[in-house]
């Protein structure tokens, strides 16, 4: 694999279980944020605002020898 290839994404249907040989692996998801703000526009009026953003959340770092995909593998197949 290339760096910064994706090898499978959330949702992706899963079916081998890797073991990494050489290098480091991030797994990663993306999490959503939203917030709620309210700004006067005139003497008795507010304006409500959603400001709502997604972030990249490093989840956890695969090392050399350690083995990933058999949980979405699994849970693949009880979707199945």
């Amino acid at each position: 694999c290339n760096y910064n290839q994706v090898i499978y994404d959330i949702g992706d249907y899963v079916d081998k279980v890797y073991i990494l040989k050489t290098g480091k692996l991030s797994v990663e998801t993306f999490i959503e944020i939203s917030d709620q703000n309210t700004y006067p526009v005139g003497p008795k009026e507010w304006e409500k605002r959603e400001v709502r953003k997604q972030i990249l959340y490093k989840v956890r770092t695969i090392m050399p020898g350690e083995i990933f995909g058999h949980e979405e593998l699994i849970k693949s197949d009880d979707m199945y």
